[in-house]
């Protein structure tokens, strides 16, 4: 569970997700690095690190990762976090929008990257994604870090946060690769 202090407030999530500015990203690409690649955070940012629990002055996308699957594991999560901006969305449209950030998650444990990567841009279009979220997950997809076992957990438990009720009646609906992937999101879940 994250360390909070009696000043935590909801924007947990934007503030770590902030945190990916201090990391070199180009093209999604990161520059002179990995995932393990420590970053120095300015010191006037210090103090939002520890208040999101991350007690050093410098950070990794490891780091990022590990941070988001704590708040993604807080039972308060639903309080604390509103990754899902479907509300406004859900009027009109048949198709629920989660399935598309549901969809990246399935993509990327499959290693399926260029599936990936367009349903996290469809994502990043249509759900309004923050722009450090999507530059994060964009990042871990591109830089192939899918057979990383903390990106691999991240994954499956933002998967599992977001998944549709009608998810799991779609196995046999769309077929073996579906039914594959969703197998895959299975098992790592067993994992965590």
């Amino acid at each position: 569970m994250l360390d909070m202090d009696p000043t935590f407030t909801p924007d947990i999530y934007d503030e770590i997700t902030t945190m990916i500015q201090y990391i070199p990203i180009i093209n999604d690409e990161i520059q002179d690095g990995d995932i393990d690649t420590q970053f120095g955070i300015p010191l006037d940012e210090i103090e939002m690190a520890k208040k999101i629990g991350h007690n050093k002055d410098w950070i990794s996308v490891r780091d990022i990762i590990n941070l988001m699957i704590k708040l993604l594991q807080d039972e308060r999560r639903t309080e604390l976090i509103d990754l899902q901006q479907y509300a406004i969305l859900m009027s009109g449209i048949s198709y629920p929008p989660q399935y598309l950030l549901f969809d990246y998650c399935l993509a990327a444990l499959d290693k399926d990257i260029t599936d990936a990567l367009l349903y996290l841009d469809h994502s990043y279009k249509i759900l309004n994604l923050s722009s450090s979220f999507h530059i994060m997950l964009a990042c871990i997809t591109r830089n192939k870090f899918l057979d990383d076992k903390d990106v691999r957990k991240f994954l499956a438990i933002l998967a599992n946060t977001i998944q549709p009720i009608s998810a799991p009646s779609h196995k046999d609906r769309y077929g073996q690769e579906y039914r594959n992937r969703f197998d895959t999101y299975d098992k790592e879940l067993e994992r965590k």
